[in-house]
């Protein structure tokens, strides 16, 4: 799974794209930028793939280093079995992934809770959003301070009134270039991260990213 659009805790097939608005149709009403300068969300998605690109070569470089020195018998089958771990079509070019990125653990909230709660638990922990789960921890949604923002911090309404019901989430072997893209390409803050029983184990937000590129995080201790 790369990334799954869940709607109330269910994935569904309906692909990203045709429930969220791209941001690219809005940027008809916003000024023009100038053409000698690249905009925000180019330089995310050059850094992405730079920050990507860093890691591969460093984990080649890794791979190298641990190679083992020949036997003295050369044509021991250990040689040939060790060398084709690290070469031939079979080694495919890895990147982060979600695994890597995520933030845990993750601040929750349930369905029945008052969104003066929510607002407050965002407030002490200082986050932007919860995710909403069941008992098993499967996610059902998300809320931000924007979504309460409309009814007031104080609100005693239940967050089930406010929350968002379809969330794009992410699996742990999610790739960085698959994130990034989505929160370049849609107006999507936050991207819960599920293992196989589909259980919340995470979530990486558009800071989150951002600041990691901005950081020019050593991926060569990740190697």
């Amino acid at each position: 799974m790369a990334l799954v659009v869940y709607d109330q805790g269910y994935p569904i097939k309906t692909p990203v794209s045709a429930l969220f608005k791209p941001r690219g149709v809005d940027e008809l009403t916003e000024p023009r930028r100038s053409a000698s300068l690249p905009g925000s969300d180019d330089i995310a998605r050059d850094e992405a793939h730079a920050l990507e690109q860093a890691f591969v070569n460093a984990e080649r470089q890794h791979a190298r280093r641990r190679l083992p020195s020949a036997p003295d018998n050369p044509d021991s089958p250990t040689t040939y079995e060790s060398v084709s771990r690290f070469s031939g079509p079979e080694r495919r070019k890895r990147g982060l992934t979600a695994q890597q990125l995520l933030v845990a653990p993750v601040y929750t909230t349930t369905l029945q809770a008052t969104l003066r709660s929510a607002a407050n638990l965002m407030r002490e922990h200082g986050v932007h959003h919860l995710v909403i789960t069941d008992d098993e921890r499967r996610p059902l949604g998300l809320i931000s301070e924007t979504d309460i923002l409309p009814h007031g911090e104080d609100s005693m309404l239940p967050v089930s009134e406010a929350y968002q019901q379809q969330i794009v989430v992410a699996a742990l072997d999610t790739e960085l270039s698959v994130l990034a893209n989505t929160f370049v390409n849609y107006p999507i803050r936050a991207i819960p991260v599920v293992d196989a029983d589909e259980h919340l184990v995470g979530i990486i937000t558009r800071s989150d990213l951002l600041r990691l590129l901005i950081n020019n995080a050593r991926v060569e201790s990740w190697a």
